[in-house]
């Protein structure tokens, strides 16, 4: 059985891909207004392939982490 870290790693490189309706639709939206507001110093544990980062608060620090190696590349 795969472990979650080796199902995120396999599904990295189409992640973005797979998630493109979803983010035009729903997520962009959203994203402006929440992470626009944001600042200071930030973790964002589980970033993914940074979709958030062009969201953020030019003010804001921001650092990621992610378990799967793969979506941070």
């Amino acid at each position: 059985m795969s472990t979650s870290k080796e199902k995120y790693n396999r599904m990295a490189r189409f992640y973005d891909l797979h998630s493109k309706l979803a983010e035009k639709i729903w997520f962009t939206k959203w994203r402006k207004k929440f992470f626009s507001i944001l600042k200071g110093n930030i973790l964002e544990v589980g970033i993914g392939t940074g979709n958030n980062i062009d969201y953020y608060n030019t003010n804001a620090k921001v650092v990621g982490v992610d378990f799967s190696e793969k979506m941070l590349e």
